[in-house]
């Protein structure tokens, strides 16, 4: 049960985090070591901007619920947030976060999102070899070539799509 309390901007909340390789690596983050710092900069200034319950956050391909959380904790569940994530795992990863921090402006869907209704392929696993990723990266190959020339790293299953006015 990997729980994982972070601050961010005076911002404190507890996040669900999953052993697959990359998130622990991630989310080694305190106020000196943010990450995606600058998106969590900008998502600060608009919230500082408007009042909490003028803003509904999207948070599409919401991965373990990061950018969620923060608006969330954020705005004291003011915020209305919307997080989108078709992995099912880390779906439930989300809910995990959710309940753990009792976000109840934070609505979850175990959904795939697109600009049309379309069969697609959703991966389960993301679980790397670390040391094979990291050597990858150091010869600068995009992550992206990286899982098309090891199509074995990835566990998938196709789902139906679904678009923003079915939400």
């Amino acid at each position: 049960n990997l729980i994982k309390e972070i601050s961010l901007h005076n911002v404190i909340f507890k996040m669900q985090l999953i052993p697959d390789g990359l998130s622990l690596d991630y989310f080694k983050i305190d106020n000196e070591n943010i990450y995606e710092e600058s998106i969590i900069f900008i998502l600060n200034s608009i919230l500082k901007k408007h009042k909490n319950n003028e803003v509904v956050f999207f948070d599409i391909g919401s991965y373990m619920g990061y950018y969620a959380s923060f608006v969330s904790a954020r705005s004291k569940n003011e915020t209305k947030c919307v997080a989108i994530e078709s992995n099912n795992e880390y779906y439930k990863t989300i809910l995990k976060t959710k309940r753990l921090n009792n976000f109840i402006n934070l609505e979850v869907f175990n959904e795939a999102l697109s600009n049309n209704i379309q069969e697609i392929m959703i991966h389960r696993n993301m679980t790397f070899n670390k040391n094979k990723l990291i050597e990858h990266k150091k010869n600068m190959i995009d992550y992206h070539e990286i899982l098309d020339a090891n199509k074995s790293l990835l566990d998938g299953v196709t789902k139906k799509s679904i678009t923003l006015d079915q939400l």
